[in-house]
């Protein structure tokens, strides 16, 4: 029976973590003020440019209080393929994926696409993200990091991983 329940296990969803943004959003806010109290007792009068540096963390602080209350899937697994609502590139299916590279960055699960072929990431990419490109010289779009909540990642998504490159040449290599 337990056999059945993976096997049958092929959609993985992963959503914001409320908590964690919402901490982070009120952090960036704390910063903001402790900073601006600190200026203002040692150096007097603050400065003009420094108010530029309390809006931008202030625009950071208030991108983690959104990210806290969007519950939309961000990242979904499934037999069509990886799909990451954040970067853009729609889904990118499994036929496209020539290597999965999961490891554990501190707090964070962290996927690596290596993809066949690279074009069908550029011309999916973002303006944004290809005027990047062009700055840091970055000559193609042969990987894509995609990052994953740490609850998430469990023996039902490693087992459907493998069950999926096992029906191809993909290369994987999953961390513990």
């Amino acid at each position: 029976m337990e056999n059945s329940l993976f096997a049958d296990r092929s959609n993985f969803e992963f959503r914001n973590t409320a908590w964690l943004h919402l901490l982070s959003g009120v952090v960036m806010f704390a910063w903001v003020g402790v900073i601006a109290i600190f200026i203002r007792e040692t150096y007097g009068p603050v400065p003009v440019f420094l108010y530029y540096g309390v809006a931008l963390f202030s625009l950071i602080g208030l991108h983690y209080l959104a990210q806290a209350f969007d519950q939309r899937i961000q990242v979904r697994i499934d037999q069509n393929g990886i799909s990451d609502r954040r970067n853009g590139i729609g889904v990118i299916p499994w036929k496209e994926i020539s290597g999965l590279n999961l490891k554990r960055r501190r707090s964070q699960w962290l996927m690596s696409l290596s993809v066949v072929h690279p074009e069908f990431i550029a011309e999916r990419a973002t303006p944004i993200d290809r005027w990047l490109s062009k700055i840091f010289v970055i000559k193609s779009f042969k990987e894509v990091r995609i990052p994953l909540e740490d609850a998430h990642v469990t023996e039902d998504l490693r087992r459907f991983i493998y069950s999926v490159a096992g029906s191809s040449d993909m290369a994987v290599k999953l961390g513990q």
